[in-house]
């Protein structure tokens, strides 16, 4: 089975406009022209117009004018990606629990987990998760003045 690009543009632009919605409740910051939702917002409005635009294509190369799923038999690399792409998102959904992980414990298992499931050994998955992970919390939390959940163990954050 292989999903059109109409549909697949569709749930972008389901996903955006919901995790959209979502952000604009972030709150702001004092004495800043922007605050945590900013960058986001700006992600999630690329989203939803590279969406928009697969739609449009979906339904200019349709003989009918609709996205249409078609049926070509499974194979083994369509089982693959199928099971890449849940984890990613499975990944993305496990933030949700953000506030009482903490982000650092959040973000440094949900990277191990990814590179792990991408085939990188496990030293240089720890190593690039641990890396990656204070990088990110080094650059929202000091550059940008974003406040991250500190979560389960904050005494150590």
């Amino acid at each position: 089975m292989r999903i059109g690009d109409g549909l697949i543009g569709l749930l972008f632009c389901i996903f955006a406009a919901g995790v959209l919605l979502h952000v604009r409740s972030f709150p702001t910051l004092p004495g800043q022209f922007y605050g945590p939702g900013f960058f986001p917002a700006i992600v999630l409005v690329a989203l939803l117009l590279c969406g928009l635009a697969l739609i449009a294509r979906s339904v200019r190369q349709s003989p009918e004018g609709s996205f249409a799923v078609s049926a070509p038999a499974w194979s083994g690399a369509g089982r693959k990606s199928i099971g890449a792409a849940m984890v990613v998102v499975f990944a993305l959904l496990f933030y949700l629990a953000g506030d009482w992980i903490g982000f650092v414990p959040l973000t440094f298992g949900s990277l191990l987990i990814l590179y792990l499931w991408l085939g990188r050994g496990i030293v240089w998955s720890i190593g690039l998760s641990i890396s990656l992970t204070l990088l990110i919390e080094g650059l929202f939390r000091g550059l940008l003045r974003v406040p991250l959940p500190e979560g389960l163990v904050p005494a150590l954050w």
